[in-house]
Protein backbone atom coordinates (compact mmCIF):
# COMPACT_ATOMS: atom_id res chain seq x y z
CA UNK A 1 0.00 0.00 0.00
CA UNK A 2 1.25 3.46 -1.06
CA UNK A 3 0.27 6.94 -0.48
CA UNK A 4 -0.13 9.21 -3.37
CA UNK A 5 -1.37 12.84 -2.61
CA UNK A 6 -2.43 11.49 0.75
CA UNK A 7 -5.38 8.80 -1.23
CA UNK A 8 -4.21 5.57 -0.21
CA UNK A 9 -3.02 3.48 -3.32
CA UNK A 10 -2.50 -0.50 -4.27
CA UNK A 11 0.24 -0.66 -6.83
CA UNK A 12 0.93 -4.16 -7.98
CA UNK A 13 4.16 -5.25 -8.63
CA UNK A 14 4.71 -5.47 -12.04
CA UNK A 15 3.25 -1.78 -12.78
CA UNK A 16 5.03 0.09 -14.81
CA UNK A 17 6.89 3.70 -13.36
CA UNK A 18 4.57 5.35 -16.49
CA UNK A 19 1.07 3.94 -15.37
CA UNK A 20 1.75 5.27 -11.81
CA UNK A 21 2.33 8.64 -13.03
CA UNK A 22 -0.70 8.75 -15.41
CA UNK A 23 -2.64 7.67 -12.02
CA UNK A 24 -1.34 10.09 -10.18
CA UNK A 25 -1.99 13.09 -12.19
CA UNK A 26 -5.71 11.70 -12.68
CA UNK A 27 -5.77 11.76 -8.73
CA UNK A 28 -4.36 15.59 -8.99
CA UNK A 29 -7.15 16.55 -11.49
CA UNK A 30 -9.43 15.41 -8.66
CA UNK A 31 -7.92 17.52 -6.06
CA UNK A 32 -7.99 20.47 -8.24
CA UNK A 33 -11.70 20.28 -8.71
CA UNK A 34 -12.14 19.73 -5.35
CA UNK A 35 -10.25 22.69 -4.17
CA UNK A 36 -12.42 24.66 -6.77
CA UNK A 37 -15.27 23.65 -5.46
CA UNK A 38 -14.30 24.74 -1.82
CA UNK A 39 -13.17 28.18 -2.99
CA UNK A 40 -16.97 29.03 -4.39
CA UNK A 41 -18.40 27.42 -1.44
CA UNK A 42 -16.79 28.77 1.22
CA UNK A 43 -17.93 32.49 0.97
CA UNK A 44 -21.23 31.80 0.64
CA UNK A 45 -21.07 30.16 3.94
CA UNK A 46 -20.08 33.30 5.69
CA UNK A 47 -22.57 35.58 7.27
CA UNK A 48 -23.08 38.51 5.45
CA UNK A 49 -23.78 40.91 7.69
CA UNK A 50 -27.85 42.65 7.36
CA UNK A 51 -29.43 44.46 9.79
CA UNK A 52 -33.81 45.10 9.56
CA UNK A 53 -35.19 44.38 6.45
CA UNK A 54 -33.02 43.78 3.26
CA UNK A 55 -34.85 45.77 0.12
CA UNK A 56 -33.32 44.62 -3.25
CA UNK A 57 -32.88 47.85 -5.57
CA UNK A 58 -33.27 48.08 -9.48
CA UNK A 59 -30.03 50.06 -9.87
CA UNK A 60 -31.02 50.10 -13.50
CA UNK A 61 -34.26 52.29 -13.24
CA UNK A 62 -31.74 54.75 -11.37
CA UNK A 63 -34.98 55.46 -9.18
CA UNK A 64 -37.04 54.24 -6.61
CA UNK A 65 -39.32 54.79 -3.74
CA UNK A 66 -39.82 52.82 -0.60
CA UNK A 67 -41.65 52.87 2.41
CA UNK A 68 -40.37 52.15 6.05
CA UNK A 69 -41.17 52.52 9.30
CA UNK A 70 -39.81 54.94 11.92
CA UNK A 71 -36.78 54.54 14.37
CA UNK A 72 -35.18 51.10 12.53
CA UNK A 73 -33.14 49.73 10.24
CA UNK A 74 -32.94 48.64 7.14
CA UNK A 75 -30.44 47.13 4.33
CA UNK A 76 -30.96 48.71 0.81
CA UNK A 77 -28.50 46.36 -1.94
CA UNK A 78 -27.29 47.54 -5.19
CA UNK A 79 -25.93 45.39 -7.89
CA UNK A 80 -22.39 46.02 -8.26
CA UNK A 81 -19.51 46.05 -5.93
CA UNK A 82 -18.28 49.40 -5.08
CA UNK A 83 -21.23 51.40 -5.02
CA UNK A 84 -21.35 54.67 -2.52
CA UNK A 85 -23.12 57.05 -0.55
CA UNK A 86 -22.78 60.30 -2.45
CA UNK A 87 -25.17 62.24 0.19
CA UNK A 88 -28.53 61.74 1.78
CA UNK A 89 -30.74 63.03 4.25
CA UNK A 90 -29.20 63.53 7.74
CA UNK A 91 -32.04 65.02 9.16
CA UNK A 92 -34.14 61.89 8.27
CA UNK A 93 -31.56 59.45 8.03
CA UNK A 94 -28.36 57.53 9.69
CA UNK A 95 -25.81 55.79 7.61
CA UNK A 96 -24.64 53.10 10.00
CA UNK A 97 -21.98 51.32 7.60
CA UNK A 98 -21.43 49.84 3.99
CA UNK A 99 -20.59 45.95 3.25
CA UNK A 100 -18.88 45.31 -0.22
CA UNK A 101 -19.35 41.89 -1.44
CA UNK A 102 -18.48 40.67 -4.96
CA UNK A 103 -21.39 41.11 -7.15
CA UNK A 104 -23.43 43.67 -4.80
CA UNK A 105 -22.88 46.44 -1.67
CA UNK A 106 -24.69 46.56 0.98
CA UNK A 107 -26.18 49.84 3.22
CA UNK A 108 -27.69 49.84 6.26
CA UNK A 109 -29.69 53.09 7.47
CA UNK A 110 -31.59 53.38 10.40
CA UNK A 111 -34.18 56.08 10.00
CA UNK A 112 -35.04 58.71 12.20
CA UNK A 113 -37.88 61.28 11.61
CA UNK A 114 -41.44 60.66 10.41
CA UNK A 115 -41.44 62.42 6.85
CA UNK A 116 -39.56 62.20 3.62
CA UNK A 117 -35.99 62.01 2.96
CA UNK A 118 -33.94 60.80 0.00
CA UNK A 119 -30.36 58.77 -0.67
CA UNK A 120 -28.15 59.35 -3.48
CA UNK A 121 -25.67 56.42 -4.18
CA UNK A 122 -22.97 56.81 -6.94
CA UNK A 123 -20.86 54.08 -8.82
CA UNK A 124 -18.70 54.45 -11.53
CA UNK A 125 -20.75 56.46 -14.39
CA UNK A 126 -24.12 55.51 -12.80
CA UNK A 127 -26.17 57.21 -10.06
CA UNK A 128 -29.39 56.12 -8.27
CA UNK A 129 -31.87 58.01 -6.38
CA UNK A 130 -34.46 56.09 -3.37
CA UNK A 131 -36.98 58.43 -1.90
CA UNK A 132 -37.53 57.36 1.58
CA UNK A 133 -41.57 57.64 3.30
CA UNK A 134 -40.75 57.25 7.03
CA UNK A 135 -43.70 56.17 8.73
CA UNK A 136 -45.28 55.32 12.29
CA UNK A 137 -46.25 52.33 11.04
CA UNK A 138 -46.85 50.60 7.30
CA UNK A 139 -49.81 48.98 5.68
CA UNK A 140 -47.44 47.38 3.30
CA UNK A 141 -43.95 46.71 3.08
CA UNK A 142 -41.05 46.11 0.68
CA UNK A 143 -40.46 42.88 1.64
CA UNK A 144 -40.42 41.58 5.08
CA UNK A 145 -41.83 43.07 8.49
CA UNK A 146 -38.64 45.31 9.95
CA UNK A 147 -37.27 44.61 13.15
CA UNK A 148 -36.25 47.48 15.94
CA UNK A 149 -32.44 46.97 16.48
CA UNK A 150 -31.55 47.87 19.98
CA UNK A 151 -28.32 48.82 19.22
CA UNK A 152 -26.94 52.12 20.00
CA UNK A 153 -26.38 54.08 16.95
CA UNK A 154 -23.26 56.81 16.50
CA UNK A 155 -24.17 60.37 15.58
CA UNK A 156 -22.03 60.61 12.80
CA UNK A 157 -22.87 61.60 9.69
CA UNK A 158 -20.17 58.66 7.97
CA UNK A 159 -19.58 55.44 9.63
CA UNK A 160 -16.74 52.67 9.09
CA UNK A 161 -17.73 50.29 5.57
CA UNK A 162 -17.04 46.72 6.11
CA UNK A 163 -15.18 45.13 3.78
CA UNK A 164 -14.27 41.34 3.34
CA UNK A 165 -11.18 41.00 5.85
CA UNK A 166 -10.70 44.51 6.42
CA UNK A 167 -12.21 47.90 7.81
CA UNK A 168 -11.81 51.44 6.34
CA UNK A 169 -13.28 54.71 5.96
CA UNK A 170 -16.21 55.60 3.73
CA UNK A 171 -15.86 58.08 0.45
CA UNK A 172 -17.21 61.59 1.94
CA UNK A 173 -19.99 62.76 0.04
CA UNK A 174 -19.63 65.54 -2.65
CA UNK A 175 -19.31 68.84 -1.18
CA UNK A 176 -22.69 70.24 -0.49
CA UNK A 177 -23.09 73.00 -3.71
CA UNK A 178 -22.69 69.96 -6.30
CA UNK A 179 -25.18 70.17 -8.59
CA UNK A 180 -26.92 66.48 -8.60
CA UNK A 181 -30.06 65.59 -10.66
CA UNK A 182 -32.20 62.40 -11.01
CA UNK A 183 -35.39 61.39 -13.68
CA UNK A 184 -38.18 60.96 -11.51
CA UNK A 185 -41.13 58.27 -12.08
CA UNK A 186 -43.10 61.16 -14.35
CA UNK A 187 -39.68 61.47 -16.38
CA UNK A 188 -38.88 65.04 -15.41
CA UNK A 189 -35.41 65.84 -14.21
CA UNK A 190 -35.43 67.05 -10.50
CA UNK A 191 -32.37 68.37 -8.24
CA UNK A 192 -31.42 66.55 -5.97
CA UNK A 193 -31.50 68.91 -2.54
CA UNK A 194 -28.28 69.55 -0.90
CA UNK A 195 -27.25 67.35 2.02
CA UNK A 196 -27.85 69.91 4.68
CA UNK A 197 -30.49 72.08 3.04
CA UNK A 198 -33.14 70.84 5.09
CA UNK A 199 -31.57 71.47 8.52
CA UNK A 200 -33.02 74.92 9.26
CA UNK A 201 -36.59 74.05 8.38
CA UNK A 202 -36.43 70.30 11.00
CA UNK A 203 -34.34 72.76 13.68
CA UNK A 204 -37.69 74.74 13.15
CA UNK A 205 -40.11 72.13 13.46
CA UNK A 206 -38.00 70.94 16.67
CA UNK A 207 -38.74 74.27 17.88
CA UNK A 208 -41.86 74.63 17.21
CA UNK A 209 -42.70 71.61 18.56
CA UNK A 210 -41.12 72.95 21.92
CA UNK A 211 -42.87 76.10 22.18
CA UNK A 212 -40.06 78.07 21.47
CA UNK A 213 -42.35 80.05 18.35
CA UNK A 214 -39.89 83.19 17.38
CA UNK A 215 -37.01 80.95 17.43
CA UNK A 216 -38.80 78.55 14.98
CA UNK A 217 -39.84 81.68 12.83
CA UNK A 218 -36.04 82.64 12.52
CA UNK A 219 -35.63 78.75 11.46
CA UNK A 220 -38.07 78.81 8.93
CA UNK A 221 -37.05 81.85 7.30
CA UNK A 222 -33.77 81.47 6.86
CA UNK A 223 -34.91 78.14 5.60
CA UNK A 224 -37.02 79.66 2.87
CA UNK A 225 -34.60 81.73 2.41
CA UNK A 226 -31.53 80.12 1.53
CA UNK A 227 -33.25 76.73 0.31
CA UNK A 228 -32.74 75.55 -3.93
CA UNK A 229 -35.42 72.63 -3.73
CA UNK A 230 -37.52 74.17 -1.32
CA UNK A 231 -39.46 70.61 -0.72
CA UNK A 232 -40.57 71.64 2.73
CA UNK A 233 -41.57 75.30 1.45
CA UNK A 234 -45.33 74.94 1.94
CA UNK A 235 -45.00 73.40 5.38
CA UNK A 236 -42.55 76.25 6.31
CA UNK A 237 -45.37 78.94 5.22
CA UNK A 238 -48.07 76.88 7.23
CA UNK A 239 -45.98 76.99 10.21
CA UNK A 240 -45.32 80.41 9.65
CA UNK A 241 -48.97 81.42 9.15
CA UNK A 242 -49.22 79.21 12.32
CA UNK A 243 -46.80 81.21 14.53
CA UNK A 244 -48.40 84.75 13.10
CA UNK A 245 -51.99 83.91 13.91
CA UNK A 246 -50.44 83.18 17.91
CA UNK A 247 -49.67 86.76 17.33
CA UNK A 248 -52.97 88.04 16.51
CA UNK A 249 -51.01 89.13 13.48
CA UNK A 250 -53.57 87.84 10.68
CA UNK A 251 -53.00 89.97 8.21
CA UNK A 252 -49.50 88.29 7.82
CA UNK A 253 -50.91 84.83 8.69
CA UNK A 254 -52.85 85.14 5.43
CA UNK A 255 -50.23 86.72 3.36
CA UNK A 256 -48.35 83.28 4.00
CA UNK A 257 -51.16 81.41 2.95
CA UNK A 258 -51.71 83.38 0.12
CA UNK A 259 -48.14 82.08 -0.98
CA UNK A 260 -49.59 78.65 -0.89
CA UNK A 261 -52.17 79.00 -2.79
CA UNK A 262 -50.35 80.17 -5.52
CA UNK A 263 -47.69 77.43 -5.87
CA UNK A 264 -49.09 74.73 -3.67
CA UNK A 265 -49.67 71.66 -4.66
CA UNK A 266 -53.65 70.61 -4.35
CA UNK A 267 -53.69 69.27 -0.62
CA UNK A 268 -51.63 72.43 0.54
CA UNK A 269 -54.04 74.74 -0.97
CA UNK A 270 -57.05 73.52 -0.08
CA UNK A 271 -55.72 73.63 3.60
CA UNK A 272 -54.46 77.36 3.18
CA UNK A 273 -57.96 78.21 1.96
CA UNK A 274 -59.54 76.23 4.41
CA UNK A 275 -57.06 77.93 7.28
CA UNK A 276 -57.72 81.74 5.84
CA UNK A 277 -61.62 80.96 5.83
CA UNK A 278 -61.56 80.59 9.20
CA UNK A 279 -59.95 83.40 10.05
CA UNK A 280 -61.64 85.66 7.53
CA UNK A 281 -65.31 84.13 9.32
CA UNK A 282 -63.90 84.65 12.79
CA UNK A 283 -63.08 88.27 11.65
CA UNK A 284 -66.37 88.99 10.17
CA UNK A 285 -65.00 88.96 7.00
CA UNK A 286 -68.32 86.94 5.64
CA UNK A 287 -67.64 87.66 1.80
CA UNK A 288 -63.92 86.49 1.89
CA UNK A 289 -64.33 83.91 4.19
CA UNK A 290 -67.15 82.44 1.69
CA UNK A 291 -64.94 82.50 -0.94
CA UNK A 292 -62.51 81.04 0.42
CA UNK A 293 -64.89 77.98 1.57
CA UNK A 294 -66.12 78.13 -1.91
CA UNK A 295 -62.60 77.02 -3.33
CA UNK A 296 -62.54 74.53 -0.53
CA UNK A 297 -65.73 72.91 -1.64
CA UNK A 298 -64.28 72.95 -5.78
CA UNK A 299 -61.63 69.70 -3.85
CA UNK A 300 -64.10 67.88 -2.49
CA UNK A 301 -68.23 68.72 -3.97
CA UNK A 302 -69.64 66.09 -1.41
CA UNK A 303 -68.02 67.34 1.93
CA UNK A 304 -71.28 68.02 3.66
CA UNK A 305 -69.88 70.24 6.86
CA UNK A 306 -68.62 72.57 3.70
CA UNK A 307 -71.75 73.06 2.52
CA UNK A 308 -73.08 73.60 5.22
CA UNK A 309 -70.71 75.93 6.51
CA UNK A 310 -71.52 78.16 2.79
CA UNK A 311 -75.42 77.76 3.64
CA UNK A 312 -74.67 79.45 6.86
CA UNK A 313 -72.70 82.75 5.65
CA UNK A 314 -75.12 83.17 3.03
CA UNK A 315 -77.78 83.15 5.69
CA UNK A 316 -76.19 85.76 7.84
CA UNK A 317 -75.13 87.64 4.23
CA UNK A 318 -79.47 87.35 4.12
CA UNK A 319 -78.85 85.74 1.11
CA UNK A 320 -82.18 83.33 1.64
CA UNK A 321 -81.77 81.49 -2.00
CA UNK A 322 -78.20 80.71 -1.98
CA UNK A 323 -78.63 79.30 1.82
CA UNK A 324 -81.55 77.50 0.77
CA UNK A 325 -79.36 75.47 -2.65
CA UNK A 326 -77.21 74.68 0.09
CA UNK A 327 -79.11 73.85 3.26
CA UNK A 328 -81.13 71.54 0.73
CA UNK A 329 -77.74 69.58 -0.62
CA UNK A 330 -77.07 69.13 3.20
CA UNK A 331 -79.92 66.95 3.67
CA UNK A 332 -79.98 65.05 0.48
CA UNK A 333 -76.56 64.21 1.41
CA UNK A 334 -77.63 62.76 4.83
CA UNK A 335 -76.74 65.32 7.42
CA UNK A 336 -79.62 65.79 9.60
CA UNK A 337 -78.90 69.05 12.26
CA UNK A 338 -81.96 70.84 13.95
CA UNK A 339 -80.41 74.19 13.04
CA UNK A 340 -80.39 73.36 9.00
CA UNK A 341 -83.96 72.30 9.39
CA UNK A 342 -85.17 75.25 11.58
CA UNK A 343 -83.43 77.49 8.83
CA UNK A 344 -84.72 75.56 5.78
CA UNK A 345 -88.60 76.36 7.81
CA UNK A 346 -87.89 79.47 8.54
CA UNK A 347 -87.12 80.98 4.57
CA UNK A 348 -90.19 78.96 3.30
CA UNK A 349 -92.06 80.59 6.39
CA UNK A 350 -90.73 84.20 5.46
CA UNK A 351 -92.63 86.36 3.01
CA UNK A 352 -91.55 86.88 -0.29
CA UNK A 353 -90.38 84.50 -3.66
CA UNK A 354 -89.35 81.49 -1.63
CA UNK A 355 -92.52 81.80 0.93
CA UNK A 356 -94.11 78.08 0.96
CA UNK A 357 -96.10 77.48 3.80
CA UNK A 358 -96.90 73.84 3.51
CA UNK A 359 -93.37 72.83 3.08
CA UNK A 360 -92.39 75.07 5.92
CA UNK A 361 -94.83 73.42 8.07
CA UNK A 362 -93.39 69.66 6.83
CA UNK A 363 -89.87 71.42 8.26
CA UNK A 364 -91.19 72.22 11.56
CA UNK A 365 -93.08 69.01 11.78
CA UNK A 366 -89.54 67.59 12.02
CA UNK A 367 -87.96 69.56 14.22
CA UNK A 368 -90.85 68.52 17.02
CA UNK A 369 -90.73 64.73 15.84
CA UNK A 370 -86.72 64.71 15.99
CA UNK A 371 -84.73 66.80 17.95
CA UNK A 372 -87.08 67.33 20.79
CA UNK A 373 -84.01 69.08 22.96
CA UNK A 374 -83.44 71.43 20.29
CA UNK A 375 -83.73 75.32 20.93
CA UNK A 376 -85.70 75.54 18.17
CA UNK A 377 -88.24 73.10 19.47
CA UNK A 378 -90.60 75.46 20.92
CA UNK A 379 -90.85 77.74 18.54
CA UNK A 380 -91.41 74.95 15.82
CA UNK A 381 -94.12 74.04 17.83
CA UNK A 382 -96.20 76.86 18.06
CA UNK A 383 -96.34 76.88 14.11
CA UNK A 384 -96.82 73.63 13.82
CA UNK A 385 -99.84 74.18 15.75
CA UNK A 386 -100.81 77.37 14.01
CA UNK A 387 -100.76 75.90 10.41
CA UNK A 388 -102.69 72.92 12.20
CA UNK A 389 -105.14 75.29 13.20
CA UNK A 390 -105.46 77.82 10.23
CA UNK A 391 -104.15 76.09 7.28
CA UNK A 392 -102.82 72.27 7.32
CA UNK A 393 -104.86 69.28 9.07
CA UNK A 394 -103.59 65.89 8.13
CA UNK A 395 -105.94 62.75 8.83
Amino acid sequence: MKTLYNYPVTVASNTTYASIVDFSLKIAKINKIILKLVLIILPVMVPVIITGDLIVVDTEEHYKEINVKRGVDFTLRLKGSGWYLNRYDTGGLDFKFRVVEPGYTDFTIRTSDEGQAYLFFSYLDKDMYVLVNIKDSLLENNSTELQEDTEDTEDTVFKKEIERGKKRVAEKAVPGDAEIYYVGKDKKVIKVPDQNEDAEYKKGIQLFNNGLLEKALMSFMDYLSNCKSCLFENDALFKIAEIYIDRNDTEAAIENLNEIIESGSQEHRREAYLKKAGLDYRAGRLKNALDSYRAVLEYDGGDTDMLKIIGDIYYQLNNHEKALTAYLQVIDKGLAVDEVYFRVAFIYDSPGGLRDLEKAFRFYMIITEKFISSEHYQYSKQRVKFFEKNFFRYE
